[in-house]
């Protein structure tokens, strides 16, 4: 039920990560990847993973290990 009392159509989708989505731009600041400037997110994964394209290569990167730059907003940036 919604809180007008109807039914909902289906349930109400969370996010994996709060704050954090596809098109985000990155700097990786610790870890393997580690001195990555620059880099959009591409996945976003519900245990606080993300998957970044750098180049050709899909990485994966903890939360832990980044800086934001930029929130996505539907516009291609290049820093």
């Amino acid at each position: 039920m919604d809180k007008y009392g109807f039914p909902r159509q289906g349930y109400k989708a969370k996010k994996p990560v709060p704050g954090w989505k596809t098109g985000d731009i990155i700097n990786v600041v610790k870890g393997k990847n580690a001195g990555l400037k620059g880099v959009r997110i591409k996945t976003v994964r519900s245990k606080g993973n993300f998957d970044v394209r750098h180049r050709d290569k899909i990485l994966s990167v903890s939360r832990s290990h980044i800086q934001p730059i930029h929130s996505g907003d539907g516009y291609n940036y290049s820093f």
